[in-house]
């Protein structure tokens, strides 16, 4: 029995190790959220919203809307093509032409490719003090620039970190997608609040921009993805980093629309962590990882040895109990405590589905706009 005696002492160290980081977590939330963003204050400084795209045409319409509608005149919108091949380049000179801020539309030159190059373009061409980055299919409020930019001011902040949600849609998988993504958000918000930054979504990022400049070519720039994540990394070793979760400086981005896109984008994203170099990142990945594994071994073993099931069933619900209190904070913030039903069967699909993402990221590469990722 000498394999049970060192499952149990590996998933029991796996388990407390798992509470720790939860618990440091939903006090890290609080003081997030805390962070005194929210409230606008006058001003008029200059800033840059930058968006790449590559073959968005089903997205474009909403996102250039969007852009019409903000309110701060001081806003100038730059759109950077990454050799689209949909009439993508067309539809946004043709949307762009009434637009009444600035306007700047830049194509990637030949020999360049994917959206970290397209944001260095951007960041060379931009004349805003702030750079605001945000993604082809999102959507988001008329103010969001203003409450971005007025975070980083009154906190004198390098970099604000926002809210991104996935847009509603019915179904138990996209709800199960929702919950998922906002877990990431949330712990994203937490980490920062703990003042140890590991995660952010470029979907809803303001820097500014000599920050931008000083802290884009990262040791991750030939990974296909990581753009957010990498330049946050960048930042947090000299500069200060803040998250708005202001309801009014969400941002909404489109759900993947089957589980095999679901997937790739997961994949996508966890390819990027062999190139991490961040200590608090590599350690929260690990713990995280090994917590699951462990709830999986104790779910094998308890196949073969029936009274193994009380270990299993108690290490799954020391988990859910910490996953579900941390969720609850930001369901009720973000005003979706309706969908604290779905945590239960998250929590019980959730071993399986980190392990397999994990396991894909090493042997899978998907292709992503018609691009392998790297």
């Amino acid at each position: 029995m000498d394999w049970y005696i060192t499952l149990l002492v590996f998933g029991l160290a796996c388990t407390f190790m798992y509470l720790v980081l939860i618990a440091l977590h939903m006090h890290g939330w609080g003081k997030a959220i805390g962070a005194g963003c929210g409230n606008i204050t006058t001003h008029n400084t200059p800033i840059s919203i930058v968006v790449a795209y590559r073959n968005e045409a089903k997205n474009l319409e909403g996102l250039l809307q969007s852009l019409r509608n903000i309110q701060y005149e001081n806003t100038e919108i730059i759109l950077v093509n990454d050799d689209s091949e949909d009439g993508s380049q067309l539809m946004v000179k043709t949307l762009t032409e009434e637009f009444t801020h600035k306007v700047l539309l830049l194509d990637l030159p030949k020999g360049e490719s994917g959206k970290k190059a397209a944001l260095r373009l951007a960041g060379r061409h931009a004349t805003g003090e702030y750079l605001l980055f945000t993604d082809a299919d999102c959507r988001f409020g008329a103010r969001w620039p203003e409450h971005m930019l007025d975070c980083a001011i009154s906190q004198d902040a390098d970099l604000v970190s926002g809210t991104v949600l996935f847009e509603i849609k019915k179904g138990f998988f996209n709800n199960l997608m929702r919950l998922e993504f906002l877990s990431l958000i949330a712990t994203g918000a937490a980490a920062i609040g703990l003042n140890r930054p590991s995660l952010c979504n470029g979907a809803n990022l303001l820097i500014k921009r000599d920050a931008f400049t000083a802290n884009n070519n990262t040791k991750g720039n030939q990974r296909s993805s990581g753009d957010d994540v990498f330049l946050l990394h960048a930042v947090k070793k000299t500069g200060t980093i803040v998250f708005n979760a202001a309801p009014e400086a969400i941002v909404y981005t489109r759900a993947p629309e089957s589980p095999a896109e679901f997937i790739a984008q997961r994949v996508r994203w966890a390819s990027k962590t062999g190139s991490y170099s961040d200590m608090h990142s590599i350690v929260t990945a690990a713990i995280v990882l090994l917590c699951n594994m462990a709830i999986l071994m104790f779910f094998v073993a308890a196949l073969i040895t029936p009274h193994t099931g009380y270990f299993f069933a108690g290490i799954l619900i020391a988990k859910f109990s910490v996953d579900a209190l941390l969720l609850r904070l930001a369901l009720q913030h973000y005003g979706i405590g309706n969908m604290f039903i779905n945590i239960p069967a998250l929590s019980i699909l959730y071993p399986f589905y980190v392990l397999g993402i994990a396991l894909l990221s090493v042997f899978y590469k998907p292709r992503w706009k018609g691009r392998v990722i790297r």
